[in-house]
């Protein structure tokens, strides 16, 4: 079974900048404060999400995947504050935005929750 994609043929890619500031600004519609930071460290980093936005139109599934993000791990958990920060890996490019669980576990590991967006 195949998926069909739309052509990116003749679309110029967004800026990491510009993705940036997109989720930035959507986060902020939500009413989540989002932090930018250099980067966040854990004990246990916990992945809840993946999608890419390289494209203009590919904004609308990143904004529901966000959305969808903070209803299920944000706002049961009572978090209001997301940090977000650029990760390059090789020749990939992310931004990541996640929350640290608000206490430390009975082991004394530190949790981070990340929703991950791949970027140009």
């Amino acid at each position: 079974m195949s998926s069909h994609q739309p052509s990116t043929e003749g679309i110029t890619s967004i800026t990491r900048e510009k993705a940036k500031n997109d989720i930035l600004s959507f986060l902020k519609q939500l009413g989540i404060n989002a932090i930018e930071v250099g980067k966040c460290i854990a004990n246990v980093e916990i992945r809840k999400g993946y999608t890419v936005y390289i494209y203009p139109q590919d904004l609308v599934n990143v904004q529901n995947q966000l959305k969808s993000f903070i209803e299920k791990e944000c706002k049961p958990k009572g978090i209001d504050k997301l940090f977000i920060w650029p990760v390059t890996e090789g020749n990939y490019r992310y931004i990541f935005i996640g929350f640290f669980e608000n206490k430390v576990n009975t082991e004394g590991l530190l949790y981070l929750y990340e929703f991950i967006i791949g970027t140009p």
